[in-house]
């Protein structure tokens, strides 16, 4: 289509090499988009968005996706799907799951026809844009993967930058 992904985006796969990173960064890709490490009930980590170092220090911004089904008071069972979809509880769910609120005030719900392809349908946009005003719902907007990614890497990228200076006035 006449663009270049810099991102990978792989939602469906377990385990990952440790120099995944170093091959990412000399592949031209800067974000990295998953959500089955984050499936692990024994070792579950605790965050969603982070920089992956490499083997060798190359660093790539990292993704989880956050899509599950929210209930209040309910079971808070956190695994998450790739194939969400455009309903109240998962768009909810994909931000009360997300764990790095301190420092980014966005989080990715994907949806579509997954795990046999088909991706969103007309009917999927079209709920989007009757629930945007729902109250108790996140802001929601449509946007790219990559506007997405751009977007998290900004948001935290200045949070991170105002720590710094905010250790600098209290050495002060």
């Amino acid at each position: 289509f006449g663009k270049e992904s810099r991102i990978c985006f792989l939602p469906d796969v377990f385990g990952y090499s440790a120099a995944m990173p170093q091959i990412l960064k000399k592949s031209g890709v800067d974000h990295f988009i998953t959500s089955k490490i984050s499936w692990n009930d024994t070792n579950t980590l605790p965050v969603d968005a982070f920089l992956w170092q490499g083997i060798d220090g190359s660093e790539i911004l990292s993704s989880f996706i956050t899509t599950w089904s929210f209930v209040k008071n309910g079971p808070q069972n956190r695994q998450t799907t790739y194939v969400g979809k455009n309903i109240p509880t998962y768009i909810r769910g994909a931000w009360e799951r997300f764990a790095q609120k301190e420092y980014a005030s966005v989080a990715l719900n994907t949806y579509g026809h997954g795990d046999g392809g088909g991706g969103p349908s007309y009917g999927m946009f079209e709920y989007i844009d009757r629930i945007c005003d729902v109250p108790g719902m996140p802001e929601i907007r449509q946007v790219t993967v990559s506007e997405f990614m751009a977007e998290l890497e900004g948001l935290i990228r200045d949070k991170v930058a105002s720590m710094g200076s905010e250790e600098v006035a209290d050495e002060d």
